[in-house]
């Protein structure tokens, strides 16, 4: 039997520009790829892993087949912090893509970036690493671990109040 490891290796890069209302699909044009600050996820960009990993649906097609990779995504965030026009940058599978759109398509709203004073359209860039780790081998460290005790004989643990 197989478990899934996703890790979403945390933002790659970060890009954009933009003047305009916010729009389903936003003119690229008005998309800026660097600005005074960077959109930030909710709670901190060092949550996004978090949410990934909490979020994303490993195709069960994918991990049968033992397809893994990371997927390069690209999407924008837009001056209200609605995410935007998703899209892969760099392909590992089509099973895999797909979830890592859907996983970006059902992100919260963020904070959005901001140049000279005024909210803009930001390129986001966020890498997708899709991993499967076979329980075998988790098992065997589990039960490793396990089998040694944590007091050794003729020593009695302290236990503190």
């Amino acid at each position: 039997m197989k478990s899934v490891f996703y890790i979403a290796c945390i933002i790659s890069c970060c890009h954009s520009f933009a003047q305009t209302k916010a729009k389903p699909h936003t003119n690229k044009k008005n998309v800026l790829t660097m600005v005074e600050r960077m959109p930030e996820f909710p709670g901190g960009n060092n949550k996004i892993g978090s949410y990934i990993s909490q979020n994303i649906v490993y195709p069960q097609a994918a991990i049968d087949s033992n397809i893994q990779g990371k997927v390069i995504t690209r999407f924008i965030v837009d001056s209200s912090g609605k995410v935007t026009d998703p899209e892969i940058v760099k392909s590992v599978h089509p099973l895999l893509d797909s979830a890592a759109i859907d996983v970006i398509e059902k992100m919260p709203e963020w904070k959005p970036g901001e140049d000279n004073g005024r909210k803009v359209h930001v390129f986001f860039t966020l890498p997708i690493t899709f991993h499967i780790e076979d329980d075998t081998k988790k098992k065997k460290q589990i039960q490793k671990t396990s089998s040694k005790s944590p007091v050794s004989k003729g020593h009695n643990p302290i236990i503190k109040k």
